[in-house]
Parts: C-alpha cells; sequence; structure tokens
C-alpha cells in the first residue's frame, strides 16, 4: 500500500492551559503534525513561546477569531455567537476595514510571541469563509505575507456526518462560503489545502478510534484533517469531554498502530507537496 502524506491538526492552541498543554504533548510526541493557535488569547503570550522548538518540524498556523475571544482591536465589539457572525457577513453588516485592522492585529500578535510568520490560516469556527470576511482576509494576506504564501484551510470536503442532520448551524458553517472562497482563492492564486476533513457532531461516543479510521479513508493526499483534543481544564468548554476522549486516542499506541496499517505518513504541508 502507498504512503499517503496528510496533515493533522490540533485546533485551539491557547484556548485554555487544557487544551494547550494536550497540544503540546501531542506534538512533541508526533502524534499530530500541525497546530493552529488562538493570538486573540490572553494565554497566547504564555503558551505560543512554547512552540517554537517545534516550528521547522511541524506546521503552526493562526486561528483567526471572532468568536471565542475579545477582539485586539477596538472598532470591533466581541466575542461574537457564530450565529451572529453568519448573519452580520450575509447581511453585509461588517466593516470591512475594520476586520481587515483586525486580523492584521492578530497575525502581527502572532508573530511578535513566536517570531516567525504563521505557516498556515484558517479561522475559529471556519469564519474565514463567509462574505467581507473572506474579503478582508485575502487583503491583508496579500499585504502581510511577502514572500511565501501559506496555505488557507479551504472546507472542502464532505462532513464526517453529511448531511449534520443533527446540528443544522454545523452543517450551514461547513457549507457556507466554501466556492466562492475557492474561486477568490483560485483568482489570486493562493495555496489551500486539496482536501479536508474532521467535522462531526460533539457529543462524544466510545467510538473514537472507528471515527479517525474513516476519517484516515476518507481523506485525499495532501488534505488535512482537523481534530480538538485537550485536557479538561474548563467546565466552561462545551466539548471539553470530547476534547479529553481525542487526546487519549491520539496518545495511545493504538493511534500509532492504525496509521501504519492505513500506511498514513503525519507531515508539514511542505512535506505533502514535495
Amino acid at each position: 500500500m502507498k504512503t499517503k502524506k496528510i496533515i493533522l491538526c490540533a485546533d485551539d492552541f491557547a484556548f485554555n492551559k487544557g487544551v494547550s498543554k494536550a497540544i503540546l504533548e501531542l506534538l512533541n510526541k508526533g502524534c499530530i503534525s500541525a497546530t493552529s493557535c488562538m493570538s486573540t488569547s490572553p494565554l497566547w503570550p504564555e503558551w505560543g513561546p512554547r512552540l517554537k522548538a517545534l516550528h521547522t518540524s511541524i506546521d503552526i498556523g493562526i486561528h483567526l477569531d471572532l468568536t471565542q475571544f475579545k477582539p485586539l482591536t477596538a472598532a470591533l465589539k466581541g466575542p461574537l455567537s457564530i450565529a451572529q457572525v453568519i448573519l452580520k457577513a450575509y447581511s453585509r453588516q461588517w466593516s470591512v476595514s475594520a476586520l481587515e485592522d483586525e486580523f492584521s492585529a492578530q497575525l502581527h500578535r502572532f508573530t511578535e510571541v513566536v517570531g516567525f510568520a504563521p505557516h498556515f490560516i484558517d479561522g475559529h469556527q471556519h469564519i474565514h469563509q463567509f462574505p467581507q470576511i473572506r474579503k478582508a482576509l485575502l487583503t491583508v494576506c496579500k499585504t502581510y505575507f511577502k514572500n511565501e504564501k501559506p496555505p488557507v484551510r479551504l472546507v472542502n470536503g464532505y462532513p464526517f456526518l453529511s448531511p449534520l442532520r443533527d446540528s443544522p448551524l454545523k452543517f450551514l458553517i461547513h457549507v457556507l462560503g466554501r466556492q466562492a472562497f475557492k474561486k477568490e482563492l483560485d483568482k489570486i492564486q493562493w495555496p489551500y489545502y486539496p482536501d479536508f476533513k474532521g467535522i462531526y457532531i460533539f457529543k462524544g461516543s466510545s467510538k473514537t478510534a472507528t471515527l479517525f479510521k474513516q476519517l484516515l479513508r476518507q481523506i485525499a493526499p495532501g488534505g488535512l484533517i482537523m481534530c480538538h483534543p485537550g485536557h479538561q481544564s474548563d467546565l466552561s468548554d462545551p466539548i471539553s469531554h470530547i476534547r479529553e476522549e481525542e487526546y487519549t486516542f491520539l496518545n495511545s499506541p493504538q493511534w500509532q498502530v492504525m496509521r501504519e496499517a492505513e500506511s498514513i505518513q503525519l507531515c508539514s504541508y511542505k512535506e505533502t507537496i514535495s
């Protein structure tokens, strides 16, 4: 069986201490190959520097945020709910210039803390695909990144459960904006991952291994699987128990055996295209 190179990215680094600690442990053990970081988090200056030693062997990207933490710029109010973000985007109520300033601030704060620009770009709850928001993001990207263009996450694969009948909002987040965003990325020749997986209903189960086996089989070579491992340290986190389940599995010998059985190699983006 031919080796399939993919990226396994743990989202929400700096979300809280438990999430950050768990992701760092998995990165150091080679159980995942990327993490997406929230530079809006008050914990980012404390936890971000702990990634520096890994930056040549893994991908460390930015998780642009409008829904979890207070914006870095005064012009934007928040955080907002994902429903509010979607409504504002599709009713064209955002100030694009204010979004540009906010995303520039998040990028600069990322770089100030770790000393390098993000290796890739995505958005918390996929906000970066929505109208006005994607326009602001691409404008900032063209200015901020002078040499290499980091890939952007395009939610362009089918979700694990399709359609997500138990979660209409999740299904909307998945489908809204992706085709228009793809056209805009293609127009300016900005790179994006060829495939994406990892959306599923966060209800909790004992079938984590089954889920990941199916994700490995579904993902195309060079694609990215999103995951959310963490330790239970914040009772206000609605998916805290799911994070612990994912961490336990990804930290287990079973995960290594599964990857070997499926001929999976966890890589950085550059490794998948080399």
